[in-house]
């Protein structure tokens, strides 16, 4: 979906455990100069995402997704 452009890692067991996974892997994530966050569009996502990047600080920034689209699937199986 990104071309390879840029790497893309996946949290082990959706967005409840979002925060631990990220404090797990800190040192690895924290690495990269900007981490954008990608989580569902929904209650549990949106406030996992908000923690996270709260984990990051700076460097984090939260992906917003557009109108109609709840999570990266819903842009793949539109072409986007």
């Amino acid at each position: 979906m990104m071309g390879s452009k840029w790497a893309v890692v996946s949290v082990k067991n959706g967005a409840n455990s979002a925060l631990k996974d990220c404090k797990e892997q800190f040192e690895y994530l924290d690495s990269y100069e900007c981490i954008v966050i990608c989580f569902d569009a929904d209650e549990p996502g949106v406030k996992a995402a908000a923690e996270v990047a709260e984990l990051f600080g700076g460097k984090a920034k939260v992906f917003k997704h557009s109108k109609g689209y709840k999570d990266a699937c819903d842009y793949l199986r539109e072409g986007q």
